[in-house]
């Protein structure tokens, strides 16, 4: 876990934020839908890459994670998607030796 040191210094070490994302791309194409009051549903979630509809157990995953943070808007959503992202991303890269 301490490669995740990032993660958990913004959130906390529970599992749900160590399991694959997902984020409606095509859905947040207007910037009003910032002001949305609840997750798109399931059906905004499809994958166009693959051509495949996020099954109801995945989509659990988005709801859970709405519901923990007390999020009220999807500009919420979308503001812990980009941070949460950048967080796991972090992991990837090795702290540089330089002076």
């Amino acid at each position: 876990m301490e490669k995740f040191a990032n993660t958990i210094r913004h959130f906390c070490s529970d599992d749900v934020y160590f399991q694959k994302g997902f984020y409606s791309y095509k859905y947040m194409m207007d910037e009003s839908k910032l002001d949305e009051t609840e997750l798109p549903p399931k059906l905004a979630f499809y994958n166009r890459l693959v051509s495949k509809e996020l099954d109801e157990e995945h989509y659990e995953h988005p709801k859970q994670l709405w519901t923990m943070r007390a999020m009220t808007t999807l500009r919420d959503w979308h503001h812990f998607t980009s941070v949460w992202t950048c967080s796991l991303s972090l992991t990837c890269f090795k702290p540089s030796d330089a002076p």
